[in-house]
């Protein structure tokens, strides 16, 4: 998994010491929330530039801007990972190439920085059943865990693991509001 943060100089071997200050924890796989796997690869346009900053002042709204530390995942890197930066600013970004990448990378990122710690809040901004046993197993140690999903993509499996989900509006609803 590679790992960089665009906001400050934290490498990987310097976050074990500062977990331990982190109430909130926010994965956020974009292609799930803002576009798609079949439209992260169409080149870069406008629409989903301003969808997925959209998805994000959405994210902090629902949050109360609450957002702790965020992961951006993504299937894959160059253009798409590069968008993440601007559209998502501060947010650690992480990637693995493939199908389910950006499952694979937040669910890495997770267990290997946080796995011996406590989190307050886990924020999964997914609805892909993938997150289900985390979701699970950070409820059962005594986590908040909140998802939040695009409305129709929340699988059964992950709704039934959260303490709490909430369906994010639709494009319909973000131009109704503009």
């Amino acid at each position: 998994i590679y790992q960089c943060d665009w906001s400050s100089d934290v490498c990987s071997s310097d976050l074990g010491e500062k977990m331990q200050e982190i109430s909130t924890v926010s994965l956020i796989d974009h292609e799930n929330l803002a576009c798609g796997l079949t439209r992260s690869l169409e080149p870069r346009n406008p629409q989903r530039l301003d969808r997925k900053r959209q998805v994000l002042h959405a994210l902090q709204a629902l949050t109360g801007n609450q957002l702790g530390h965020m992961v951006v995942g993504s299937s894959y890197s160059g253009l798409p990972f590069m968008e993440n930066s601007q559209c998502y600013p501060g947010a650690r970004q992480v990637y693995e190439i493939g199908k389910d990448g950006a499952e694979r990378a937040l669910l890495g990122y997770l267990d290997e920085h946080f796995e011996n710690f406590s989190i307050g809040t886990l924020i999964i901004g997914s609805g892909d059943k993938a997150f289900a046993p985390v979701a699970a197993k950070w409820r059962a140690r005594g986590t908040h865990v909140l998802v939040i999903s695009q409305p129709g993509s929340l699988s059964s499996e992950l709704y039934a693991a959260a303490s709490q989900a909430i369906v994010i509006p639709s494009q319909w609803q973000f131009d109704l509001a503009a």
